[in-house]
């Protein structure tokens, strides 16, 4: 039995590195999520954005509405700064967490003028990563407005 409560949404995590993405999509479907991966910046746009997105191995698919984007802000083809811009150009106003290593107050600062709604830095505790997306899938069902924006 899990102490916290399951999640029911879906989250998409954008990270270039296997062993996060293998991490964290472990933890997140253990505790009831539905979670999709991308590798870069270029995916996780075409993902969030419903677009079709084809992958390098031939495969092609029409991605659904995300609860949550999980960003990694360093990331090859697109970083997770110019995604989110994007994202946020484009007119998605869901929750997008910046994950990142780097913890100077200047890096936060940037992924929030970029348009994520939270920063985290790495690594996240397995009861951390739960909350932090229960939390933000709450508000995003109960459209809140985002609680870290800056301006």
């Amino acid at each position: 039995m899990h102490d916290e409560p399951l999640l029911d949404c879906r989250v998409l995590i954008a990270d270039d590195m296997g062993d996060t993405q293998r991490l964290f999509a472990c933890i997140l479907r253990t505790a009831g999520a539905m979670v999709t991966i991308s590798r870069d910046g270029v995916e996780a746009v075409e993902l969030a954005l419903a677009l079709p997105v084809e992958f390098g191995d031939g495969r092609r698919i029409l991605s659904e509405p995300y609860d949550v984007i999980l960003m990694d802000m360093n990331m090859p083809i697109m970083n997770g700064y110019e995604a989110t811009r994007r994202l946020r150009a484009a007119g998605y106003n869901g929750p997008i967490i910046a994950l990142t290593a780097y913890t100077e107050e200047h890096d936060q600062k940037s992924c929030l003028e970029a348009g994520c709604d939270e920063y985290v830095a790495k690594p996240v505790e397995r009861h951390e990563l739960i909350e932090l997306v229960r939390r933000h899938a709450i508000r995003a069902a109960t459209n809140e407005p985002a609680m870290g924006k800056i301006g």
